[in-house]
């Protein structure tokens, strides 16, 4: 069979002329060339579907940061909660109270509560003393806070083993 028939006659003589001489009609779907009009038309569809495309995956790219950095942040609440569930304890900033035992060469520090919360080495600067301390007597003196960010307060030690002052708290390391 011949690739086209009728290619002489105009559009509406070719359809007559088809309908006469065919032995049938049937419904097909089957493809038909374009024409230069309809290649510029879906060109242009396509830039713009390609351009709307192009548009979503970076809305979506951001939407997935945005969402990543979210669940980031709600892993590193959760890890932090289960790491404090796991060692029973967690990290505090607050005032404590340093205590300088001189004879066993030690600096304790204890919370509001009373609790030892770090304790290390005594060291040269905590030796320094003091004319008059806070309670009014002659003895070594806590190192002082260097700045109002240094959340140690001093407190005194006497060196001297006078009698018991109802007034003066009780030494941790004095519990005899």
């Amino acid at each position: 069979m011949e690739t086209f028939i009728y290619q002489n006659l105009t559009p509406e003589q070719r359809k007559e002329m088809l309908e006469k001489t065919a032995n049938g009609r049937e419904r097909l779907t089957y493809m038909r060339n374009l024409t230069e009009a309809e290649i510029e038309s879906e060109s242009r569809k396509l830039a713009r579907l390609c351009k709307e495309r192009n548009d979503l995956e970076q809305e979506k790219a951001d939407m997935n940061r945005e969402y990543a950095d979210k669940i980031k942040s709600v892993k590193a609440s959760i890890d932090g909660h289960a790491k404090m569930l796991n060692d029973g304890h967690k990290e505090e900033i607050g005032i404590c109270y340093k205590f300088v035992n001189i004879d066993a060469r030690e600096v304790g520090f204890y919370n509001a509560a009373g609790e030892l919360v770090r304790s290390r080495e005594l060291l040269d600067q905590d030796l320094q003393m003091d004319m008059f301390n806070n309670n009014g007597t002659a003895g070594p003196v806590a190192a002082l806070p260097k700045s109002e960010n240094d959340y140690e307060e001093a407190v005194i030690v006497s060196e001297e083993e006078d009698e018991e002052d109802p007034d003066e708290p009780e030494l941790p390391w004095n519990n005899d």
